[in-house]
């Protein structure tokens, strides 16, 4: 029982030091926006298409997503709008063209 507090307590002391690889790892405000942006739509896509959300539902939560969007950067607010408006996204037809 000694050896197993010992070992868990060992981890925890190595687990709890600062490591180096994530001591400069630094996160850019526009890459964090395109994902939230692009995981909100594909979400809410999802959510359409298992039937959990009625398509008026989808295009008042598109609106409200491209409303935000529209609040941050040019260059972020282009690279979702490129997302949202390819083949392949199956959702394409409720992104409101007004934004």
């Amino acid at each position: 029982m000694k050896k197993k507090i010992g070992i868990t307590f060992f981890a925890l002391c190595i687990f709890s030091m600062p490591s180096q690889v994530f001591a400069e790892f630094n996160l850019d405000n526009k890459s964090y926006y395109y994902g939230f942006f692009i995981g909100s739509l594909s979400e809410t896509c999802i959510l359409y298409q298992f039937g959990n959300l009625s398509g008026e539902d989808l295009r008042e939560t598109y609106q409200s997503i491209f409303s935000s969007l529209r609040k941050r950067d040019k260059k972020v607010e282009k690279l979702v709008f490129k997302f949202a408006n390819d083949k392949k996204f199956y959702c394409k037809d409720f992104v409101p063209f007004n934004y």
